[in-house]
């Protein structure tokens, strides 16, 4: 065989390897021309094997082939990761989540898929060491003169430190045809890490100037006083519910339908925009970020809250005189850091005493998540407290299938276990999966229903002693929303009461469910303090009363 057809195994395997380290972010960019320049990574490591003697670089081969392997490993799983949360990875806050992306996945397709699924990247990454040790072995072995390989790996070595210290990965320096990915990553990922460390601080800093302090105890929230603050988060959705086409022909109808709802019952509701701190996943991060009046974008901030939340909107209201609750239908094994969030009532799945079939991830229905507070926490006499609820509900929680079925009669609900005989609605979640055209529709029918969910709820249990916060805590992924890095998430606030909408009018939001063109964009940290200047002070109550100066303790 010529040598020119023995190179070509070597050459196509180094085609392969330069594509992955040139994977754009986006298909669309497959044909910029910075995607089939000559990966300085590749350049490097031969260079290194041509420096050897002739009889030690096949050995040298194969030990760089690990890490060239696994640094093209890792831009793989970045460049996916990208597409599926519009975010980059970060090793050192997401390689402690990997056990709950696997569960997530057993969960949504079984142990047998993600077995397989493991095993088919851990096939992939060997397969990238056999074509990286087939590219070094291969041209390092064509020999040549050693000098010309030292100056080969001083200009790339050169090259790639000067690429290093651009601010963009993937710049080009010098050639046109030079890429730098795999090198920037690495030095990317030192810079995250120090950003986070850096946030962190920053987190402690924010903290420590509270204005909440500055408020006089009795006057605390004092306007809510006797009002039961209700927190609905809805997974998983984001302005692109409302102005993508695909979604917008569905929800904006139902918000349509909401708002008529509401008027019928004598209900008010006004609406604008939050900013979220992620995108895709990590919806703590939104719950963190709303409770503390803080930013808190990622791992390192979310410890820093978890060690000082006894300031967060759970703690406020405690200390006004409310109950606080938080429902987490979706937490199902034990999570110690729970506590430290100040709510007086924590109901986690098992707490819930839901008797029906689970929803493959989806712990039970919304709609009997809501049934349940309702008659737990509001159902009671009326010598009761008010309440600050907070709720997190999942139905339109990846991966979207199967749906359960909305109950009409709200009262037959009980302990769930109808739902066994009602239809669901979906396909299996790996059929669903692979059709990005069902894939979102499965996520528009699932989204839907949270919104149905809610609007049957909100005409049955809200009043005048009601204030109903409905917010999204995240965009879905880039994967479904076709966005790789919308943040604006929607806020309705619902109440029998206009004078409590009052001042979410004047923040900025608009009347209706459907936030209008002039509605606010706020960032979600600001929340908290918006809360805390329009509805601190007497409540209406104590200014009419002719002796004030009553203090308002945690008591009944």
């Amino acid at each position: 065989m010529s040598r020119p057809a023995q190179l070509l195994p070597t050459l196509a395997a180094g085609l392969v390897l330069a594509l992955a380290l040139n994977l754009p972010t986006s298909l669309a960019d497959l044909g910029r021309i910075g995607t089939w320049a000559v990966p300085l990574e590749l350049v490097t490591a031969l260079a290194l094997c041509a420096l050897l003697p002739q009889h030690r670089r096949r050995l040298a081969a194969r030990l760089l082939a690990a890490p060239l392997a696994l640094l093209i490993a890792f831009r793989l799983v970045d460049w996916a990761v990208w597409r599926m949360m519009g975010r980059p990875v970060t090793l050192v806050f997401d390689v402690p989540l990997a056990g709950s992306l696997i569960a997530l996945s057993r969960e949504s397709f079984g142990l047998p898929a993600t077995v397989l699924l493991l095993l088919a990247a851990a096939l992939a990454v060997l397969l990238l060491y056999v074509l990286a040790a087939r590219l070094l072995s291969g041209l390092s072995g064509l020999g040549g003169a050693r000098p010309a390989a030292l100056a080969v790996t001083l200009a790339a070595g050169s090259m790639a430190l000067a690429g290093m210290a651009t601010p963009a990965p993937g710049r080009q320096v010098g050639l046109p045809l030079v890429s730098l990915h795999g090198f920037h990553q690495v030095a990317a990922q030192i810079e995250r890490a120090a950003d986070a460390a850096d946030a962190a601080r920053r987190w402690r800093r924010t903290a420590e100037a509270d204005p909440a302090e500055a408020i006089p105890p009795e006057l605390l929230l004092g306007r809510l006083d006797g009002v039961d603050v209700l927190v609905l988060f809805v997974e998983s959705y984001g302005r692109t519910a409302l102005e993508q086409p695909s979604f917008a022909g569905t929800i904006r109808p139902r918000l349509a339908a909401w708002e008529r709802a509401l008027d019928a019952h004598g209900l008010s509701a006004a609406s604008g925009w939050l900013v979220s701190p992620t995108v895709g996943g990590q919806s703590w991060l939104a719950h963190a970020t709303l409770a503390s009046g803080i930013r808190t974008a990622d791992q390192a901030s979310f410890r820093v809250y978890l060690e000082r939340a006894s300031a967060d909107l759970a703690h406020l209201f405690a200390r006004s005189g409310h109950r606080s609750v938080l429902a987490v239908p979706a937490i199902t094994k034990a999570w110690p850091e729970l506590g430290r969030l100040g709510f007086e009532t924590v109901y986690a799945a098992a707490d819930l005493g839901y008797r029906g079939p689970g929803f493959d991830w989806v712990t039970m229905p919304d709609q009997y998540t809501l049934a349940t507070l309702e008659a737990l926490e509001r159902g009671q006499s009326m010598e009761r407290r008010p309440l600050f609820l907070q709720a997190a509900l999942i139905g339109s929680h990846a991966p979207f299938t199967p749906i359960p079925p909305l109950v009409e009669d709200w009262g037959l609900i009980g302990d769930g276990s109808l739902f066994a005989g009602l239809p669901r609605h979906g396909g299996e979640a790996r059929e669903v999966w692979r059709d990005p055209a069902s894939l979102k529709s499965h996520y528009l029918d699932a989204l839907d229903l949270v919104l149905a969910t809610i609007q049957g709820y909100s005409t049955r249990f809200v009043d005048r002693r009601t204030l109903l916060v409905v917010l999204g805590d995240h965009e879905p992924a880039p994967l479904v929303s076709g966005v790789l890095d919308e943040r604006r998430v929607p806020l309705h606030v619902v109440s029998g009461d206009p004078a409590l909408l009052a001042p979410f009018r004047a923040w900025g939001l608009t009347a209706g469910t459907t936030p209008g063109a002039r509605a606010a964009v706020r960032p979600m940290e600001d929340f908290r303090a918006f809360l805390l200047e329009a509805f601190s002070g007497r409540s209406e109550q104590e200014a009419s009363a002719p002796a004030p100066g009553r203090g308002r303790g945690n008591g009944a």
